[in-house]
């Protein structure tokens, strides 16, 4: 955007090249409840048009007013020939959640141009036969399916309460690249004025760059050139009002305002003091000419006396009624500024109570894997205490470490069993062999008895070694 030198030197640079763009909020509703055009209307242009999605099982479909022509409460103006000529602007854009371009959730499918009364302005109409005051309608897609089961779930929610009404809206931006001035007298008549150098000191009169929004009697507005609306967002209705100007840029806004109401009042107040002076000083002066004639002169100038008499009275009323004025500013701005104390102060408490429930979700998270990676329950708190300023990360490793540990331990306890399985078996099979020998003994002489010994023992010996191997392994 061109600034021009006497905004610069005015210190308005940067807020110009800062702000172009503007917010417009509206409600959302259903397509199939569009309050913004009569039934004949609807009728006939969802079937000359191919906006209607109602065919797709995956799609909802939803409709909000862009924006409308005139002032706005911010003193932007929106002219019907701007408007027309943007009015396409929006369509194929994203359409996210909260702002969030992270987060797309649809996206924009066309747009069409109604009256106040709910008329529907034909696309192909001359820009010299449209009506002074019109809206432009916005219809978009929500994405109903997904395969993520919580984004379904939330969008099944989200376009519930979009039929129901009142919590959804459409935040649309809007980006001009120059603006110019509106001036408008007490009987509502408006004169526009081009903003190029030669009238770029009415720059800092306007309420978007801290000025009163008034001029020399006028009313003063910006109005915006060259509109393209880009992508919009579902946000939800405030639930306390205050909170749509109460955040940090507009309450900052806000008490410069009040703060250079103040300074202006406080310059009238100056200037009305030295009047006051002066007209003092002047009735000294007069009261010492009566003194010194007693003519018609004289006369004439207590006359005249009295006029100024009536004049200091009137500044002292004009005093009064400003020191009142930067009383009232002063208390305004010190309770906004008490406001913002509390909305601060408030921030602060939930993000405590956030951390805190954070915070014991991840205990009891890190308490579960404990378990599972084998720490005995008596033993758990101990050991999560021991672990809590560790990082994630390292808190991982540290437990894979305990499971691949409790599993060794696990894999030699299995293998300790079989070994001593081996042995039992093996004990009773030599067991078995010394009755039978002790049995032969009895039944032969000694030679066969030594002979049967030898041959036990023998195969004995064979045994508790393949035992002792096994029992290595």
């Amino acid at each position: 955007m061109e600034i021009f030198r006497q905004e610069i030197e005015d210190g308005l640079a940067k807020a110009i090249a800062s702000q172009t763009s503007v917010a417009y909020l509206s409600p959302v509703v259903s397509a199939k409840k569009n309050p913004h055009l009569n039934e004949k209307s609807i009728a006939e242009f969802i079937k000359a048009s191919n906006l209607d999605r109602s065919d797709q099982m995956d799609l909802f479909n939803l409709s909000s007013i862009l924006v409308s022509t005139g002032w706005n409460k911010n003193d932007d103006i929106f002219l019907a020939e701007e408007m027309w000529a943007a009015r396409k602007t929006p369509e194929d854009k994203q359409f996210n959640y909260m702002h969030n371009e992270k987060d797309i959730i649809g996206h924009i499918t066309g747009n069409y141009v109604v009256d106040f009364n709910g008329e529907l302005i034909p696309d192909d109409s001359d820009i010299s036969d449209l009506p002074n005051q019109f809206n432009i309608i916005t219809n978009a897609v929500i994405y109903k399916t997904w395969s993520d089961q919580e984004l379904r779930a939330r969008m099944k929610e989200i376009i519930t309460e979009i039929e129901e009404g009142g919590k959804w809206h459409v935040s649309m931006e809007c980006l001009f690249p120059s603006f110019d001035y509106a001036l408008q007298d007490a009987q509502g008549s408006t004169k526009l004025v081009a903003r190029e150098e030669s009238t770029a000191y009415l720059t800092k009169h306007l309420r978007a760059y801290g000025g009163t929004g008034e001029f020399d009697g006028f009313k003063l507005g910006r109005v915006l050139r060259n509109l393209s609306f880009s992508g919009k967002g579902l946000v939800t209705k405030p639930a306390n009002p205050r909170s749509v100007i109460l955040n940090e840029k507009s309450v900052s806004e806000n008490i410069k305002e009040k703060q250079m109401d103040i300074e202006e009042l406080k310059a009238k107040l100056a200037k009305a003091e030295l009047e006051l002076a002066e007209a003092a000083k002047m009735n000294e002066e007069m009261k010492k000419k009566m003194k010194d004639k007693e003519d018609q002169e004289s006369k004439a100038t207590l006359a005249q006396l009295e006029e100024y008499k009536t004049a200091i009275a009137e500044k002292d009323q004009t005093l009064a009624s400003l020191q009142e004025q930067i009383s009232k500013l002063s208390q305004e701005l010190a309770d906004t500024k008490a406001s913002v104390d509390t909305l601060k102060g408030e921030k602060e408490a939930t993000e405590a109570k956030y951390n805190d429930m954070q915070k014991k979700m991840k205990m009891e998270k890190r308490k579960a894997q404990l378990a599972e990676a084998g720490i005995d329950e008596s033993d758990l708190e101990e050991t999560l205490a021991s672990v809590e300023s560790l990082d994630d990360n390292s808190f991982d490793k540290i437990v894979a470490m305990m499971k691949k540990k409790m599993m060794a331990k696990k894999e030699m306890k299995d293998e300790t069993k079989a070994s001593a399985s081996v042995a039992e078996d093996i004990l009773d099979d030599a067991q078995e062999t010394q009755k039978t020998v002790a049995s032969s003994i009895n039944e032969e002489n000694e030679d066969a008895s030594n002979n049967l010994r030898s041959s036990a023992s023998e195969w004995l010996g064979n045994c508790f070694s393949t035992l002792s191997k096994k029992t290595k392994k």
